[in-house]
């Protein structure tokens, strides 16, 4: 991913891959709202702390790849426990239950008989019903 080459950038594209807002994750840890902020807006602040590195780590964050930009976003561990069989650690491609639930639809929406507005009409459906 070298479109994240900095923590700040690296966390954000994290929170956006679990699809977690980092004021709810603050909240989550039982700090301020705007707590991750100041590790979102910099490139100088890096999270350092054990128990928030721990905290993120439970939603998948590989520490390495998050501070240095070794290795791959999700941690294997997490991806075996949580994503399988949804994810190619070799192939560079993690993709989560809720992606793979949207990719399935896809499919089989457009597999359907029906003239292409009504598919559309139906994934837009499906989509708005899913993300709200």
């Amino acid at each position: 991913m070298n479109d994240v080459i900095t923590p700040n950038m690296r966390l954000r594209a994290f929170f956006q891959k679990i699809g977690k807002k980092a004021s709810d994750l603050s909240v989550e840890l039982g700090r301020e709202s705007s707590y991750f902020s100041k590790y979102l807006s910099s490139s100088e602040h890096i999270i350092t702390k054990h128990e928030v590195l721990e905290f993120l780590s439970k939603y998948g964050l590989n520490v390495d790849w998050y501070i240095k930009g070794e290795g791959n976003m999700l941690d294997e561990i997490y991806c075996n426990e949580h994503l399988q069989p949804y994810y190619s650690l070799s192939a560079g491609m993690v993709r989560t239950r809720n992606e793979q639930l949207v990719e399935e639809k896809v499919a089989t929406v457009l597999n359907y008989n029906i003239p292409e507005r009504d598919k559309f009409v139906l994934l837009v459906e499906y989509i708005n019903g899913f993300i709200k």
